[in-house]
Formats: C-alpha cells, sequence, structure tokens
C-alpha cells in the first residue's frame, strides 16, 4: 500500500474552496457525476460512482476525511484533506493513505488533474467577478 500526499496553493477564499470539494452540484464541475455534503457518515460517489465511500469526520473550513473505495480495492483508502486560509489564498493538504500499489500511479493522476480543475475554476471566477 502507498501513500499520496501534495500541497496546492488555490487563489480564492477557503469558503468557495470548501464548497467547491463539498457540494456535489459544484463538485460535479471537478469530478464528474457526484453525491457529495458535509454530513458525517454520508456515502458519497465521484466520477459516476467510480469512486464511492463514507464522510469519517467533517469540520467545515478545515478539514474533511473520507474513506475511499474504487474498483476492487479489498479495503479502502483514507483522504485527508486539510484547508489552510492565507491572504487571498487556500492552502489545500492532501494526503491520501492505502492505496492500492497497482492504483498508485491513477490515483495520483487523478489528484494532479482535479486539482488543476479546481486551481483552473477559480481563476476564471477571479477573472469573472474581479475584471
Amino acid at each position: 500500500m502507498r501513500t499520496f500526499v501534495q500541497e496546492y496553493e488555490i487563489h480564492s477564499s477557503i469558503e468557495k474552496v470548501w464548497s467547491a470539494l463539498t457540494d456535489s452540484s459544484q463538485m460535479e464541475n471537478l469530478a464528474g457525476p457526484a453525491r457529495m455534503d458535509t454530513s458525517e457518515g454520508m456515502k458519497f460517489s465521484l466520477w459516476g460512482g467510480k469512486v464511492y465511500g463514507t464522510n469519517i469526520e467533517v469540520v467545515p473550513y478545515q478539514r474533511l476525511v473520507q474513506e475511499w473505495y474504487a474498483g476492487d480495492w479489498k479495503e479502502p483508502s483514507i483522504l485527508t484533506i486539510k484547508l489552510h486560509k492565507g491572504i487571498n489564498t487556500v492552502r489545500v493538504e492532501i494526503l491520501h493513505e492505502n492505496l492500492p500499489d497497482n492504483e498508485y500511479e491513477k490515483t495520483e493522476n487523478l489528484w494532479r488533474e482535479f486539482i488543476k480543475n479546481l486551481q483552473a475554476l477559480f481563476q476564471l471566477f477571479e477573472v469573472f467577478y474581479y475584471d
């Protein structure tokens, strides 16, 4: 089993980033058909059900911990996303533990693409509102 760790900085408010990560309608722009909210114990799905699991811990605007399954994974991986408010930015920490060895590269690429989409969403969002 492997662990993926990355940090990113997004030019937006912590409230907007949190909403993008936890609201189904916004998540669909980043991860395809999705079912998501901020309830602990909530069963979520992303990418049309290809990834699914449970919200284990939800601390609004700070931390989201989820149990993830995909494909034929025999045991869950654990995803922890932490948000840190800066001046006009949010630092996003991603810790994704217990990833099957044969799925690590695919999951790493998925995260990089997801974050790129999130950054692009907010860059466009900023231009739209501040230009």
